[in-house]
């Protein structure tokens, strides 16, 4: 681990078959391990007995589905909710010469679809639903001939998550996986491989400025997490490297499922258990510490975590009496090395760390003008060791 750092609709970009312009995050990293899982891959193609002339079909809608023309023949699919087929996409997913396709039921605006596969079976000369592609995703795959790899992308509110697929034994078996994060303030971008039983391996963090996708730092096989009922596994490169017993992050995860609209605010609705870690250098020495969620108060509209510090010569997260002490969120502000946490809706305390211990500096006092709380004044105090409290000035 070096140094610390600082929005749920599903959809999918297209690229390939449409030759739009994607970002593209891949490393030199994720194409050597991509490279090396197809070296080992025993890849079998099915191919048609007789191929077609040129392998390029086309579809239209009909009454009862659609029509698919491969090289003049023309193949009929019946379609149960064939009225609501919005447009249909030809392309070869799985690069055996033979044009699939891909009928859109919605869309989501240009680059956006969702529907289902259907794949050419030369065997019985049939265009049939393809369940190896549905059971991925309903939304259009990313065509990559360059490297026979198929991608889907999904979009949150928090940032993106794209997955890759190389075909095996005419299955796609994924082989990369890219989570982009924007919820910490910076652009996190997680490289994970997969291991011969399917199970992510987390190998590359790149820390990103989100105003231009600039890299600020990489780290290299990072700690990582897994959320288990009452414990958290720490791990890297997939294998477990310590247990932190007795934790509520899975709890916590499960009081969110049940209404979380009504108990928390949260603009892309409940994620992954392991997303609910927060990392933060909450004592600014250059390490990134935890704090695990342990429950939410509604009444107070605060949620309650447990600390823990990292400790460079273990290599170990540790429980933290100071922060615990505190008990609720706390924010991290490297530029001025101070910690926040927010009392209530109306205040929030600014600490120092002195002797090792989080000293209370200073207090922010909210007054809204109205209750749609858009509009406040910001009366800031200073306090001295004693507790004695100091108005220094009024912000609007």
């Amino acid at each position: 681990m070096k140094k610390a750092f600082l929005l749920t609709f599903c959809a999918v970009i297209l690229s390939g078959c449409t030759e739009q312009k994607e970002r593209i995050f891949v490393s030199d990293s994720d194409t050597a391990a991509s490279e090396a899982a197809s070296a080992t891959e025993n890849t079998t193609v099915q191919k048609p007995t007789e191929p077609k002339s040129s392998g390029k079909a086309s579809g239209k809608k009909t009454e009862n589905g659609v029509e698919i023309t491969l090289d003049n023949e023309k193949y009929n699919v019946d379609i149960e909710n064939a009225s609501e087929i919005v447009d249909i996409t030809a392309c070869d997913f799985d690069f055996d010469g033979i044009d699939d396709i891909f009928v859109n039921y919605e869309k989501y605006g240009q680059a956006l679809k969702k529907g289902r596969y259907f794949h050419f079976d030369p065997i019985t000369d049939t265009y049939t639903d393809w369940d190896e592609l549905n059971e991925i995703s309903e939304s259009f795959l990313v065509d990559k001939q360059s490297d026979k790899t198929i991608s889907v992308k999904f979009y949150s509110y928090y940032g993106d998550t794209t997955y890759y697929y190389k075909w095996k034994d005419s299955k796609p078996i994924p082989v990369l996986f890219l989570d982009y994060d924007l919820s910490s303030g910076y652009g996190i971008l997680d490289h994970y491989k997969y291991d011969e039983n399917n199970e992510k391996i987390l190998y590359l963090r790149e820390v990103q400025d989100i105003s231009d996708d600039r890299t600020l730092e990489t780290i290299d096989y990072p700690r990582y997490f897994h959320v288990n009922k009452t414990s958290v596994d720490v791990l890297k490169n997939g294998e477990i490297v310590q247990t932190i017993p007795d934790t509520r992050v899975y709890d916590y995860v499960e009081y969110l499922k049940e209404d979380y609209s009504k108990k928390v605010i949260m603009e892309g609705g409940v994620r992954e258990p392991e997303k609910y870690i927060r990392e933060y250098d909450f004592d600014f020495d250059g390490w990134n510490d935890i704090c695990l969620p342990e429950y939410h108060d509604e009444t107070e509209r605060t949620t309650y975590c447990k600390y823990y510090h990292f400790d460079a010569e273990t290599e170990t997260y540790i429980p933290w009496q100071e922060l615990n002490g505190i008990g609720k969120y706390i924010y991290p502000y490297p530029d001025t090395k101070t910690l926040k946490s927010y009392d209530s809706s109306r205040s929030a305390y600014i600490y120092k760390w002195k002797n090792g211990i989080p000293e209370i500096v200073q207090r922010e006092e909210y007054e809204y003008v109205d209750d749609s709380h858009t509009e406040s004044y910001k009366h800031i105090y200073d306090i001295d060791e004693n507790g004695n409290e100091t108005l220094v000035r009024i912000e609007h």
